[in-house]
């Protein structure tokens, strides 16, 4: 059970990272892969259950709507959509906000330690005329 749970948030960690950093620099990535494995090695993965409340619509019959024609009646019903509070089960790592915070913080530090940005962006080199 264990696993599944692991290996579900492993492929969500990969597609969010493919998403948010697909556009960073190569030294952008570097620096938060080396602040990644730090982050992890101080916040590890800390996965438990929590019931939550969640909300779905209900499609709910509030009555018919019929017409006569000769001696036959054609009945439709009529819906209406109504909200329902139920309760699911979810996974939850306790320590992913601190995690991704020391990531952040980290990645920003060595940016500026090593290019003098955020971001890790090198200036651009200008041929030689």
């Amino acid at each position: 059970m264990k696993n599944i749970f692991f290996s579900r948030y492993l492929i969500l960690i990969i597609v969010i990272g493919f998403f948010l950093f697909g556009c960073a620099t190569a030294e952008y990535r570097m620096a938060r892969g080396e602040c990644s494995s730090q982050a992890f090695q101080q916040y590890p993965v800390n996965n438990h259950i929590e019931v939550v409340d969640r909300v779905k619509q209900v499609r709910v019959p509030t009555g018919q709507t019929c017409t006569q024609m000769g001696s036959f009646q054609n009945c439709t019903t009529n819906y209406s959509y109504e909200n329902q509070i139920y309760q699911k089960q979810v996974n939850v790592d306790s320590n992913a906000g601190a995690r991704s915070q020391a990531i952040r913080s980290c990645t920003t530090s060595l940016c500026f330690s090593r290019y003098g940005n955020a971001k890790c962006k090198t200036a651009p080199v200008k041929p030689a005329q």
